[in-house]
């Protein structure tokens, strides 16, 4: 079905944003799918985007063309559908963002920070009431801190069983419940994954979340969380440094069938924070023999203790589940990173644990020549 999304119609604040840097969000998709989609669209999605840039009226099917076309391309680009709009159009401003803008940015931001630290209602407002002026497409970062106390109240509810399942409503209520848990953890690692070049504002970001975990008697959850969005973060580095286009997984398949993210468009991952000291762990779940303690990937042979095999075993029938669903056959990857690997703020992986990663997974060095 296509999503009739009026896509490069900018509105008003879009428009003011234009006029003072150039482009806004949705020219600048436009300016990039212009130059892509020769090299990613179909020869019929592409004659439907020749008339959508001359600005002819699509037919329904030349409209369905496009937007599936787009949206492929979209995903196989950044690594998350084209339809969430906040994080969509966050990519493209840091993108082309200029450093002033990025700067008074953060600013606002850790303004945010310390008033949302302070409770101070008003200046909060004021705060958001700035950033909404100034940055009107950028508030994946403000919905993030503003969102957390919401986000830790469901949390418990659902961790309390708080839904009656035995009724149709309230198995729907707990499934609407979970998927919006990972919705916000989506929006969490992406906003984390794209500020992990600034490690002193994550810093303020990581303080300002425990203290609002501190305000509402659940600190435990809140250091459960960080842990979590860190650890999928690392992972995703690990995974982008050794060239395997790692993608967030969408949260419908993040709630549901255990996947944390994907390495391509058939490999599924989950993955586990390992105990300090602890080894690392990646194994592809089709090589395990169960219920047996080892998995074989050529001549690398892992042992894995029986605490892990359970988890290894409910993401094999998962994912080989969602494979059926999907039509595809789907690997899994479990992947357990221990927490001395990576920082712990930033997710950035330690150049040792990628490459321990990458002789676990046979994956070649690469090597650049210097021409004579």
């Amino acid at each position: 079905m296509s999503e009739r999304e009026p896509s490069f119609v900018m509105n008003q604040s879009e428009m003011e944003r234009a006029e003072r840097h150039g482009l806004s969000p949705r020219e600048l998709e436009l300016r990039e799918l212009k130059d892509d989609f020769i090299h990613h669209f179909a020869p019929n999605a592409q004659e439907a985007a020749r008339k959508r840039f001359a600005g002819e009226s699509l037919s329904n099917e030349d409209q369905s063309l496009f937007d599936r076309a787009r949206n492929k391309w979209w995903f196989d680009k950044y690594g998350f559908p084209h339809a969430r709009v906040q994080e969509r159009v966050e990519v493209l401003t840091r993108k082309y963002m200029v450093s002033e803008d990025l700067t008074r940015r953060r600013d606002l931001q850790r303004g945010l920070f310390e008033a949302v630290r302070k409770k101070n209602v008003a200046r909060v407002n004021e705060l958001r009431g700035l950033y909404e002026k100034e940055f009107p497409e950028q508030m994946e970062g403000v919905v993030a801190l503003l969102d957390f106390p919401s986000y830790l109240s469901l949390q418990k509810k659902v961790g309390h069983f708080s839904f009656n399942t035995r009724t149709p409503e309230g198995r729907e209520e707990r499934k609407e419940a979970i998927q919006s848990l990972t919705q916000y953890h989506f929006l969490l690692s992406h906003f984390v994954e794209q500020n992990s070049d600034d490690k002193a504002f994550l810093e303020d970001f990581w303080y300002t979340i425990e203290q609002l975990g501190v305000t509402a008697d659940n600190l435990r959850q809140a250091q459960i969380t960080r842990s979590g969005i860190v650890s999928q973060v690392a992972a995703y580095k690990i995974f982008k440094q050794l060239g395997q286009h790692p993608q967030l997984s969408h949260p419908r398949e993040d709630a549901f069938e255990a996947i944390d993210m994907w390495s391509d468009a058939d490999t599924a991952i989950q993955v586990k924070t390992g105990k300090r000291g602890s080894d690392e762990l990646i194994v592809a779940t089709d090589t395990i023999a169960f219920p047996g303690v080892e998995s074989k990937v050529g001549d690398a042979v892992t042992h894995v203790n029986t605490d892990l095999m359970r988890d290894i075993a409910r993401f094999t029938t998962k994912s080989a589940a969602y494979g059926e669903k999907i039509g595809k056959k789907i690997r899994g990857y479990y992947a357990v990173i221990p927490k001395q690997t990576f920082d712990h703020v930033t997710g950035e992986p330690s150049e040792e644990i990628v490459e321990r990663f990458r002789e676990r997974l046979g994956i070649a060095q690469t090597t650049h020549h210097d021409g004579a």
